[in-house]
């Protein structure tokens, strides 16, 4: 059996706000920390229903600059006929309250049917962040979370516990499942999510509701109960109205090993050939890869004259899948023409990354085979002969092809 599992991301915010009461002609007020100004509704409050009264932010666009310039919508349910109630805002950020524009929304009227839905206009000019909406005046106060965004998020959808790669082992997804988000939803939509399995069948994941976010997210975890993932593809859908969204993974026995590798990114298919004036222009751009993750790199620059440059002026880490990237840039300066190297260090495995420098005019044979034995002395190619280093050089491009892909994910 497939379960899944819900999450929200949003904080809860300790409300010290109570509202007043008015019941009978009495006003019953609590203590409390509002203004003056806000402490009881100007029309008088029908006791409240035996419902619990509820409050939820509808705004399909929680843009900063659609909030200032259109208020919140905001839906309440669970009141009296003709009950009054009050409505304030809170920052999460430091627990700021913010209060609607005198004169323009108050006082709030609950319908015939005990609901009220409407635009809020708040006397602020609204910043991105987390926020609370609260309704008093109703026998308790109620609050609903939402964050305003900059701008518009696309919707998407990826893992968040693949540790970047799309893929887990059996033991792994049995441990902690797969965990998926989705962003860019319409607040308080309903998705519905369904699974494709390796032998092409699709399980409908029904056994939790899930409902999109204040904050335009949704997310859960799948996991599997009373027995172990299968191996292979499998694909996560989920939909909201029109807009549909996908993320695939893989289950695989174990984890696969990369062996520690490096190229250049930037030399335009030369083979690591840079004239003077293009390494002077856009630097010299490499990648490693299969070294130990989430650790520091030591990386040099071996001169033409042998001596080497510790490039510390920038801190390098191995990424969860022990990548790591950078750029060598002279300041000031042209560079020499010459063989150099970037040499990688990590956990005591070094990764050589050659290239050269010239004066831009056409090598001749001698020296493109003296410059690519130089390049492939640390593979031990030349001990097979010129056939040696025709196949050590397909083999040194299909690697970095290879890790191109993986930085392109």
């Amino acid at each position: 059996m497939i379960a899944r599992e819900n999450s929200s991301r949003l904080r809860a915010v300790s409300l010290t706000v109570a509202f007043g009461v008015v019941a009978g002609g009495v006003a019953l007020v609590a203590p409390m920390t509002a203004p003056a100004a806000f402490a009881a509704p100007t029309d008088p409050v029908v006791a409240p229903a035996a419902a619990t009264p509820t409050v939820s932010v509808v705004s399909t666009d929680l843009t900063v600059g659609a909030i200032n310039a259109n208020g919140i919508e905001v839906h309440v349910t669970g009141l009296q006929s003709g009950q009054a109630f009050d409505m304030v805002a809170f920052s999460q950020a430091d627990g700021s309250m913010i209060a609607p524009r005198a004169g323009v929304n108050k006082p709030f009227t609950a319908e015939a049917d005990g609901t009220w839905q409407g635009a809020v206009v708040f006397d602020t000019t609204w910043v991105a962040g987390d926020y609370s909406i609260a309704v008093g005046g109703t026998g308790t106060t109620v609050t609903a979370p939402f964050t305003l965004v900059d701008d518009a998020v696309e919707p998407s959808m990826h893992l968040t516990n693949d540790g970047g790669d799309g893929q887990y082992t059996v033991a792994e997804a049995d441990a902690n499942g797969v965990a998926w988000e989705a962003v860019g939803l319409t607040p308080a939509a309903e998705v519905t999510v369904s699974m494709v399995l390796p032998d092409g069948s699709v399980e409908v994941l029904d056994d939790v509701e899930y409902i999109v976010e204040p904050n335009g997210g949704v997310a859960g975890t799948v996991t599997i109960t009373g027995g172990s993932w299968d191996t292979g593809k499998y694909v996560i859908t989920a939909v909201e109205g029109q807009t549909e969204l996908q993320v695939g993974f893989e289950v695989v026995a174990e984890a696969k090993t990369v062996e520690p590798g490096g190229a250049l990114t930037n030399d335009e298919g030369e083979d690591g050939i840079y004239t003077v004036a293009q390494a002077d222009e856009k630097g010299i751009a490499w990648e490693a890869w299969g070294l130990t993750p989430d650790s520091p790199a030591k990386v040099v620059l071996r001169l033409p004259d042998g001596t080497e440059e510790v490039l510390d002026d920038t801190e390098y880490i191995t990424d969860a899948d022990g990548n790591v990237a950078g750029e060598v840039w002279l300041e000031n300066a042209s560079w020499d023409e010459g063989d150099y190297v970037i040499l990688v260090t990590v956990d005591g495995k070094t990764v050589e990354i050659p290239f050269t420098v010239s004066n831009g005019e056409a090598k001749t044979d001698e020296g493109e085979q003296g410059g690519e034995a130089q390049r492939l002395a640390a593979t031990g190619a030349d001990a097979f002969g010129p056939a040696g280093l025709a196949l050590m050089t397909l083999i040194a491009g299909a690697g970095a092809v290879a890790a191109s892909r993986r930085f392109a994910k």
